[in-house]
């Protein structure tokens, strides 16, 4: 992969060709636009804003072409759009060297979206029951669920309540995913076990946590439908930074336990993320107020 990677940042036609191969193919239900945004966010930590923007612009072709015929609004598409984000998230980290910066500034501006989402559409959770409640009864009818009316109503009405949040939520985790992915990479090219040392420090500012607390209480107590998707929209920062926490404190126990104990964790998190990320986000709470690698010694481990 260092070879690959290498090779790709020195010729940066070839990268421009196989970001664009991966957004041509993805129009055919081909689903490799990932690689794309991974070499895009690859090319901006290592070559800069221009540079990385270049590989966007071949990324973005496609969805320009097809504007043709479906209009402007496909150029809102979710990869693009994506490719933009990580773009900008790249920029970023190059910028300020932080994962901690990153991760508040992304979530800051995912709560200003869900924020500026429900003033705009206020009636956005109402049109998502309704959908939601076609959807399920479809499910019900085909399965056979045998699910009554008023119950399809009232698990729509309370799942609406979360939808756009979770929608960021889960947006949010892969983009940052993709970036990680990238800057493993350039790390294993450049600065072996440079993401470990970056990752193994993030840690919460005080004001941020503070501020996160304030912003859910004041919602809480003027009865908002927001509450839930702004919730959810912190938890990306909460959660990563638990995870980072959870690195540094696990690697510290010896024998190769703690990483054991982090593929089940990652695992358990498939499957029981709410849980388990309500752990890692009070974690990450606790940690912002009292420096627990500090308080207990956690010394940062690299392989």
């Amino acid at each position: 992969m260092q070879k690959l990677g290498k090779y790709l940042l020195e010729h940066r036609a070839v990268t421009a060709g196989v970001v664009l191969g991966c957004s041509l193919l993805s129009l055919f239900n081909i689903p490799i636009a990932w690689i794309g945004t991974i070499l895009i966010a690859l090319t901006t930590l290592r070559c800069g804003a221009i540079t990385g923007f270049y590989i966007l612009l071949w990324a973005a072709i496609p969805a320009i072409a097809m504007t043709i015929d479906h209009g402007w609004m496909f150029l809102l598409s979710d990869t693009l759009l994506g490719n933009f984000i990580v773009w900008a998230m790249a920029l970023i980290l190059r910028r300020n060297n932080s994962w901690t910066a990153l991760l508040e500034i992304l979530t800051s501006l995912g709560v200003i979206a869900v924020i500026t989402i429900n003033l705009l559409k206020p009636e956005i959770h109402v049109w998502y029951a309704k959908e939601l409640i076609n959807a399920i009864g479809s499910l019900n009818t085909s399965f056979n669920l045998h699910l009554a009316n008023t119950n399809i109503q009232l698990l729509a009405t309370e799942m609406s309540k979360f939808v756009v949040g979770a929608n960021l939520l889960f947006t949010g985790t892969i983009l940052l995913s993709y970036l990680l992915i990238a800057r493993y990479w350039q790390a294993k090219i450049y600065n072996p076990g440079g993401l470990q040392k970056e990752w193994s420090v993030v840690r919460l500012h005080r004001a941020f946590t503070i501020i996160s607390i304030t912003l859910i209480l004041t919602i809480f107590f003027a009865a908002k439908p927001m509450l839930l998707d702004i919730a959810l929209v912190l938890l990306i920062a909460f959660v990563f930074a638990g995870l980072s926490l959870a690195h540094t404190v696990l690697r510290n126990l010896q024998h190769g336990l703690g990483n054991a104990i982090l593929v089940i964790l990652y695992f358990a998190m498939i499957f029981l993320f709410p849980y388990i990320s309500g752990l890692l986000a009070i974690a990450a709470l606790t940690d912002s107020w009292y420096d627990l690698r500090q308080r207990f010694n956690f010394t940062i481990k690299l392989k």
